[in-house]
Formats: C-alpha cells, sequence, structure tokens
C-alpha cells in the first residue's frame, strides 16, 4: 500500500516552486520539484531542497528497483515503499529464488530449488505460484501443470522416472475428477484418483512396479499443502506417500526431509 505524501511547507513560494519541473534542481533553491540523474544508472524524480532529494519522490535503483517515498537530506526518511526488479535470493537452508519482483512479492516469472532438491520454473502473481509451471525433482520424475492462487488447478500431468505418464485434474489443490494413468506400455487405467489407485493395488504385479508412483503422487499434494501452511493435511498426504515408497530410495529420504519440517510446525504429533 502507498502512504500519504510528504507535503512541504505551505508558503506560496515552496507551492510555485514545486508546480515546475525542472531537468535539474541547483543547490541555490531551497525548493524545487525535478529530475536526477546518478552515475550509477539510478534516477530521483520528486522534490528537492536545496539540489538534495527531499520531501516525496521516487527512486529507480540501476538494477530495477524502485522507491516510492519520503525523502530527507538526501536519503530515504519516513514512508514509503519499495518495490524489487529480477533478483536472486538464497537463503540459509540453500533455497534460491530467481525471478521477479513486485511490490516486495514474486511477481512473474520464477525459477527456484527447494530443500527436497526439486526445481519449480513458472508463473506467479502477487507472491503466489499462478499460470503454468513445471516442477523437477532429483528422482527425474516431473510434473507440468497449472496453478491458480498457490493451489495446483485444472489438468496436471506426471511424467515418472519409469516411462509412466499420470494425467489428472486438480481443483484447487485436490487430485478430482476422472484421471487416467498411462503405463510405458501404453496401457491405461481411466477412473478417479481413487479408483485408480484400487486397480493398481488389485495387481500385485503391477503393484511392485508402480507403487513408487503413487507415493510420488501423495508427495506432490503434501508438498502442495506445506506450502500453503495447511500442516495436518500435509502430514496425512507425506503418511500415505509412505506406504507406497521403498524405504532406501531417494523419495523415502525426501519424505523423512519433509516430515521434519513438519516435526517443528506440529510438535504435539509427534511425528
Amino acid at each position: 500500500m502507498f502512504f500519504l505524501p510528504f507535503s512541504p511547507p505551505s508558503t506560496q513560494a515552496a507551492s510555485d516552486a514545486l508546480t515546475v519541473v525542472k531537468p535539474d534542481c541547483p543547490k541555490k533553491d531551497k525548493y524545487c520539484k525535478g529530475r536526477k540523474e546518478f552515475e550509477d544508472g539510478g534516477s530521483y524524480e520528486g522534490e528537492f531542497k536545496y539540489g538534495e532529494p527531499h520531501g516525496w519522490g521516487t527512486y529507480q535503483m540501476a538494477d530495477g528497483s524502485v522507491y516510492i517515498g519520503e525523502f530527507q537530506n538526501g536519503l530515504r526518511h519516513g514512508h514509503g515503499q519499495q518495490s524489487f526488479g529480477k533478483g536472486i535470493l538464497t537463503l540459509d537452508n540453500g533455497e534460491s529464488y530467481d525471478g521477479e519482483w513486485r511490490n516486495g512479492l514474486a511477481h512473474g516469472l520464477w525459477e527456484y530449488t527447494k530443500t527436497d532438491g526439486s526445481k519449480y520454473m513458472g508463473k506467479h502473481a502477487e507472491g503466489k505460484r499462478n499460470g503454468s509451471g513445471v516442477i523437477s525433482w532429483r528422482t527425474g520424475d516431473v510434473f507440468i501443470g497449472k496453478w491458480k492462487q498457490g493451489n495446483i488447478h485444472k489438468q496436471g500431468s506426471f511424467q515418472f522416472n519409469n516411462g509412466d505418464r499420470y494425467v489428472c485434474i486438480w481443483e484447487n489443490g485436490e487430485m478430482t475428477g476422472e484421471s487416467t494413468y498411462i503405463l510405458v506400455n501404453g496401457k491405461e487405467i481411466t477412473g478417479s484418483p481413487k479408483q485408480i489407485e484400487k486397480n493398481i493395488q488389485q495387481d500385485e504385479e503391477l503393484m511392485e512396479e508402480v507403487g513408487p508412483n503413487l507415493g510420488m503422487t501423495y508427495y506432490v499434494i503434501g508438498q502442495q499443502y506445506l506450502e500453503l501452511k495447511r500442516y495436518k493435511l500435509a502430514k496425512n498426504y507425506f503418511e500415505l506417500a509412505r506406504q507406497y515408497v521403498p524405504a532406501s530410495s531417494e523419495l523415502s529420504k525426501m519424505v523423512h526431509s519433509q516430515m521434519q519440517i513438519l516435526q517443528k510446525e506440529l510438535p504435539e504429533e509427534g511425528l
């Protein structure tokens, strides 16, 4: 949000001086409204006092960041709002974010790496995933889908490391409706997610072959809820994923690491 602008002294001289924008404001002018270019590529446009930014103005930095607000004697001082241009943010836990910002929030195209090694490439709006995106994991599995205000929404497709695919319909982060599991040999299993899971469970040989893929599916739903801070739902889906994941697999390690994160949020659950 923007704050109410700084008002200069209400003298007639000050009022007249601020009605005309000058290419630069000389030091002799007590009040002036103008524009100044800096050697580093930045610029300032707004109110000046004796040649220095003073009052209300806009400072455009060389990296694309913008500060709109109050200044005093050439420095940012008082109320204002800063937004960033494209940049990279690296956290202490190893996560990295590379993308575009607006008003301090992720907005536009983004690429980032999470603690589980997954990489997301796609669109954001107002700090949340919004639009088309792709997630890939160290396991070789990939998810292609769309998001709406942070939730997976509409059609999404898993491409598993064994060549199988799972085309799903999502609504606000939940798999729902008609879905199709496509085996690498071309055979298809169609129905609701629960029906597909039941059909796979009933075939022991098939279950051994594609069970880990069901585990990855539930892991992704758990991750979805973890990002939305809906911790108990995340826990439920991570526990479902555990049922299908071989103990020595990379995916098992991923599930374990996410459960450790949940432990901090739900200590009473004894995870």
